[in-house]
């Protein structure tokens, strides 16, 4: 009797168990979609890793941040919203998850510092914006020298534009108009002599003259 009583004992909590155990994975199954209380996937790849991914911080005034990784796991891009806008910085990253792009919003326009990274990390763009008008813009060689300094006027090329070697030496610099070249342009040599004259009309090549140094 004693035996039986156990026996079923036994049988009833081993049931138990797996009842307690099944729940779970119904639970899980259900919830497979979802991180925490405020992130969600979106999407996945075909190896089941996380493909597109949202957090979500309120509801009321659209502001959440979208999040794509390849099938690696690495973070591809960071895009926050609000009122269903771009607004904050958002991020761009190269295949192996190396930084290549930041670029500050406000309200679904570019507004700050925005930077551009070679895929060996290096410098390779910066610019600054004011409501999606460039106010000046720079390129720079891997060695973090100048490749051209730009300064833009009401986010036109409007100004003197340099544009240098990987050793910082001119190379050319010259004017634009309402962003075309315009007027004279000066290339040189090595040695910062002048190589070459141009005159521009609108963007369209007046004379060109070679000089004998």
């Amino acid at each position: 009797m004693c035996t039986h009583f156990w026996t079923s004992r036994r049988m009833f909590q081993n049931f138990e168990r797996l009842m307690i155990y099944g729940t779970f994975l119904l639970l899980s199954s259900c919830s497979e979609n979802r991180i925490d209380s405020t992130v969600r996937i979106l999407s996945r790849h075909a190896n089941d890793s996380i493909m597109e991914s949202q957090e979500l911080f309120s509801s009321e005034d659209g502001k959440y941040i979208y999040r794509k990784y390849n099938e690696n796991g690495k973070l591809q891009k960071v895009e926050p919203y609000e009122n269903m806008l771009l607004h904050g910085l958002k991020e761009e990253y190269y295949y192996a998850g190396n930084v290549k792009k930041l670029e500050t919003y406000s309200f679904g326009k570019k507004n700050g510092m925005s930077k551009a990274f070679y895929g060996s990390g290096e410098l390779l763009i910066e610019a600054m914006y004011n409501m999606d008008t460039t106010m000046y813009l720079k390129k720079f060689y891997k060695n973090g020298q100048l490749i051209s300094d730009i300064p833009l006027i009401k986010g036109k090329l409007d100004s003197t534009a340099t544009y240098y070697d990987e050793k910082g030496r001119v190379l050319k610099k010259g004017f634009f108009k309402n962003n075309k070249k315009h007027g004279r342009w000066v290339y040189y040599n090595l040695d910062g002599t002048t190589y070459a004259e141009e005159y521009y009309n609108n963007g369209k090549v007046q004379n060109f003259k070679k000089l004998n140094n």
